[in-house]
């Protein structure tokens, strides 16, 4: 994903109806009508929800993020 000034459609997201996008300055969450989560961008205060296994701290792509039920 490329830094922009401007909203673009985010390509992993457009199998999925996405009902509210909340955008921070270093990091963004999505919610779909199914109630999956997905989050991606800077994580240097584990703001993503992410697995402290994973090699690369900061994601450049929209990751599902596996919660016990669904988001609403």
């Amino acid at each position: 994903m490329e830094n922009a000034e401007q909203p673009q459609q985010v390509a992993t997201l457009k199998e999925f109806e996405v009902l509210n996008i909340s955008a921070g300055q270093f990091h963004s969450a999505a919610i779909t009508c199914c109630g999956k989560l997905f989050t991606w961008g800077n994580n240097d205060y584990k703001q993503l929800m992410i697995a402290d296994s994973l090699p690369e701290r900061n994601l450049y792509f929209p990751a599902e993020i596996k919660l016990p039920t669904p988001a609403k």
